[in-house]
């Protein structure tokens, strides 16, 4: 086991992913703005980060009217003066895209794409210049935690929770953070194993086993992150698709359950602990 950043270029036309659960999603997603829009939005005040989530909603829909033009399609601007809008086919639905917006930026990009969206700047002010802070946020699916807690922290106390983070890696993202160029965006992979099948996780994880917990409770939860700057405001944008796959999906997928049961065993014990192996483990070694 080695604990690295786990960085690789990211091909352009792989930044924004479509699937088949793209309409489910979309309609939780204006569930929770409507019956929980603070644990699902945040965006600190300020010109600047305003800016910031401008330019992502710009991107966020020049990608997509580019590698989905039969699915995403602005409508020319009407004659009354109203303004640009996209027009989604698969929600049926059509979002102003220019000032005065009818909706925050963010929330309109997050309408659009699939991926939960992060923008970092770096501190202002009083926070110091050389961190990257959380400015704003739309978060479907958090991996048990309050996104209302974690607006406006820097990234050494975003990762807190993470074992060694602090020893191994604070450095070395910083650094990234700072160097990280327009042109070269990244991706990685993530993963935890949960015992309930919630995709809007706030509560933390357990970490003690419920004496009921069988292969049927368990689930994969597996994080596409993806990292790029905004080539006007410099913005960086971290993105994050979450994906929850039943533990009996994958019977019959033998690639998949040996690399599953190497990472469970190949975890440290100070890893194991923060994932919680200690709820789930037995019950998925048993089965894999």
């Amino acid at each position: 086991f080695h604990m690295t950043m786990g960085l690789k270029r990211m091909p352009e036309e792989n930044w924004l992913l479509l699937d088949n659960r793209y309409l489910p999603e979309q309609t939780l997603r204006r569930v929770l703005l409507t019956n929980n829009r603070d644990g699902v939005y945040q965006q600190l005040p300020g010109p600047h980060i305003h800016a910031a989530c401008v330019e992502t909603l710009e991107c966020v829909v020049a990608f997509l009217t580019k590698r989905y033009p039969h699915l995403f399609f602005l409508v020319p601007e009407k004659e009354n003066g109203e303004g640009q809008y996209i027009h989604n086919a698969l929600t049926h639905l059509s979002f102003k895209i220019n000032e005065p917006f009818n909706e925050p930026p963010l929330i309109i990009a997050a309408q659009l794409a699939m991926e939960d969206i992060n923008i970092l700047l770096p501190g202002t002010g009083s926070q110091d210049p050389d961190q990257y802070y959380l400015v704003a946020s739309f978060t479907m699916a958090p991996a048990g935690w309050y996104l209302q807690q974690r607006i406006g922290w820097p990234l050494y106390k975003l990762h807190l929770p993470v074992l060694l983070w602090g020893a191994k890696l604070r450095r070395p993202v910083e650094s990234f953070f700072r160097r990280l160029k327009v042109s070269e965006p990244v991706e990685r992979y993530n993963w935890f194993i949960q015992t309930n099948d919630v995709l809007f996780q706030q509560e933390p994880f357990a970490v003690e086993r419920p004496q009921a917990l069988g292969v049927g409770n368990v689930r994969v939860r597996h994080e596409r992150q993806t990292l790029r700057r905004l080539p006007r405001t410099h913005a960086v944008v971290f993105m994050v698709r979450t994906y929850l796959t039943a533990l009996q999906e994958l019977e019959g997928e033998v690639g998949s359950v040996r690399e599953l049961l190497g990472a469970v065993e190949a975890l440290p014990q100070g890893v194991a602990r923060y994932k919680a192996r200690q709820v789930w483990g037995e019950v998925v070694v048993g089965w894999c």
